[in-house]
């Protein structure tokens, strides 16, 4: 329960920072790749790589209710089309809806998995917040980054595509010979969706 207080504290962005850009300055986007933006949440940092692994403009952000207006005007006078909202950080709902408002076209990919939907209350509340602004045409698209997600809520009745995760760029490793045998690398976090079981599956 605690862990879920602490969660909570972080998912509304308490500290609410402010944001950070790949490209710079609002000033240099345009040279950089006219059109699209993607925004994640700094401290997530699985969907904080696979958004730079799309090599696309990112936007880091913590609190897009905070900052959503602010944002939503630079990204309108920059000449962004495309929104991405990689992961849903707090405050997307009203960030996405101060976009539509200014003619820029939002969508979403999801990083959750099924067992996180089952288990965590604001992981479910979080994937039927996008569905529904989905099918109120907030949303143009949303996409699912775990395989399986989608075809589920296809089968379901909703317009979910598949995004798999891009491995981001890597400078070339020196191979270790661990020896003979099957070895498995797991990094383990001390909390249930990190646990080594699910890591394993």
């Amino acid at each position: 329960m605690v862990e879920f207080a602490r969660r909570l504290t972080r998912l509304r962005g308490a500290t609410a920072r402010e944001p950070v850009l790949s490209f710079g300055s609002w000033d240099q986007f345009p040279a950089t790749q006219p059109g699209i933006v993607q925004v994640c949440h700094p401290d997530w940092r699985g969907v904080r790589t696979v958004a730079y692994a799309f090599r696309a403009p990112v936007v880091e952000c913590d609190d897009l209710e905070r900052w959503g207006g602010q944002l939503a005007e630079q990204i309108d006078s920059a000449g962004v089309t495309i929104v991405v909202i990689q992961g849903w950080p707090p405050g997307s709902a009203v960030f996405a809806r101060l976009l539509l408002d200014r003619g820029v076209r939002v969508s979403c990919v999801l990083h959750s998995s099924p067992a996180q939907h089952g288990a965590e209350a604001g992981e479910a509340a979080v994937v039927d917040e996008v569905l529904r602004l989905q099918q109120s045409g907030v949303l143009a698209r949303v996409g699912m980054a775990k395989a399986g997600a989608p075809e589920a809520f296809t089968a379901a009745g909703f317009e979910v595509q598949y995004v798999p995760n891009r491995t981001p760029a890597m400078p070339d490793l020196t191979k270790v010979d661990l020896g003979p045998g099957l070895h498995i690398g797991v990094f383990v976090e001390p909390f249930w969706r990190k646990n080594l079981t699910t890591q394993l599956l």
